[in-house]
């Protein structure tokens, strides 16, 4: 038997050693394939599955199906590098750090060399040149001195009120009457926020592992607290101040102040940053590195429970989402502001089949266009 096949070995050698060699290919194949699809990617979560990006004229998209998309849109008038924005109703305006200009038209309405500026919405601001701060005051296209000692301002969205703080100190000055109100925590502050169609504020403190998150009236009296039992970093405030979210490397959290209604995981090794929409939506941002090292980001949109679908990305912006300018809104909702990092400011729908433009005249337009499947 051995004789008889190692004649039938020498006699079709040449045979046996090519499909021994097929064979081993495709084995390799099957086996890298399985491993691509085992470590392939983010995994979204989401009520749909995307369809394939579509590139067209600078502008991406993504959708649930074949006809629904959201379209993001570059403000190409722009001034960079923009370093923020302020809404009011579907009007913009943005700084650089040459001043103050209008979107689309590019009119500028402040000229003033400025090292910081928070914006908030209703052309609200507080601008610091030459190491003063100062309110912005839109009506009169001028800056004006309150008069006040500040460090790490913000304004509300009357822009009657100023809140500041340095280590374990609040303060809250009334524009209108001159009043302020002091408060000292017994953790060190980490962020103030000012909710849009809300009274008080909301403080984040922070001490060893633990976050703090207080909602205090206008007087600074705590009308509200939670205890995290993690160091998370301050993303956002809804605009009634009744949630927040906060991020630990890959994780955000929703949270009220109950408890935590939902941790969402992102990528391994990303950053995640959010904001609300008006209508309590949350816009999340995880910014990533891809197999070449890449920087990118992902936008979704989520409800407050998490299921989050995936409406679009950074690739058409050059140098990504610059995520140190908070998200913006016009006052419906239907787009949200993202700042390029060194580049000009991206529009996107949030309703779908709808290409958001900004044009010359300074107005936001809406162009209906059907998604179709690729």
């Amino acid at each position: 038997m051995f004789t008889k096949i190692k004649d039938f070995y020498f006699k079709h050698k040449r045979l046996i050693i090519i499909l021994a060699l097929i064979t081993s290919v495709i084995v390799y194949m099957l086996i890298a394939n399985a491993r691509k699809q085992k470590g392939a990617g983010p995994i979204e979560i989401s009520e749909e599955s995307p369809a394939p990006e579509v590139t067209s004229a600078g502008t991406n998209y993504f959708t649930g199906s074949s006809t629904r998309a959201y379209f993001i849109n570059q403000i190409v008038t722009n001034i960079p590098p923009v370093t923020g924005y302020s809404w009011s109703g579907d009007l913009l305006i943005y700084s650089t750090k040459d001043g103050v200009f209008e979107a689309g038209t590019n009119n500028q309405i402040l000229i003033k060399n400025i090292q910081d500026i928070v914006w908030s919405d209703n052309f609200n601001g507080l601008i610091k040149s030459e190491g003063k701060w100062e309110k912005f005051d839109y009506k009169n296209k001028n800056t004006i001195d309150p008069g006040l000692d500040l460090i790490s301002p913000i304004i509300n969205s009357r822009g009657n009120l100023i809140a500041d703080y340095s280590k374990n100190k609040i303060v809250i000055y009334n524009l209108e009457t001159g009043t302020k109100n002091e408060k000292y925590l017994s953790e060190q502050v980490d962020r103030i926020y000012f909710p849009k169609n809300g009274d008080g504020v909301i403080i984040f403190t922070s001490f060893g592992d633990n976050t703090f998150v207080y909602k205090l009236d206008n007087n600074l009296t705590e009308k509200a607290s939670i205890k995290l039992e993690k160091a998370y970093i301050p993303n956002a405030v809804s605009s009634d101040g009744s949630l927040f979210t906060a991020s630990l490397l890959n994780e955000l959290v929703i949270s009220d102040f109950s408890g935590i209604k939902y941790t969402d995981v992102f990528l391994k090794g990303s950053g995640v940053f959010s904001s609300f929409t008006p209508d309590k939506k949350i816009i999340e941002v995880e910014k990533y590195k891809d197999s070449l090292g890449r920087t990118l980001d992902n936008i979704y949109l989520s409800g407050q429970e998490g299921k989050r679908i995936k409406i679009s990305d950074s690739k058409p912006m050059i140098n990504r989402i610059d995520v140190s300018v908070p998200i913006g809104f016009n006052s419906s909702g239907s787009v949200a502001t993202f700042a390029e990092n060194e580049g000009k400011i991206w529009i996107l729908a949030l309703k779908t089949n709808l290409f958001p433009t900004y044009s010359t005249e300074g107005k936001l337009i809406f162009s209906n266009i059907e998604s179709t499947s690729h």
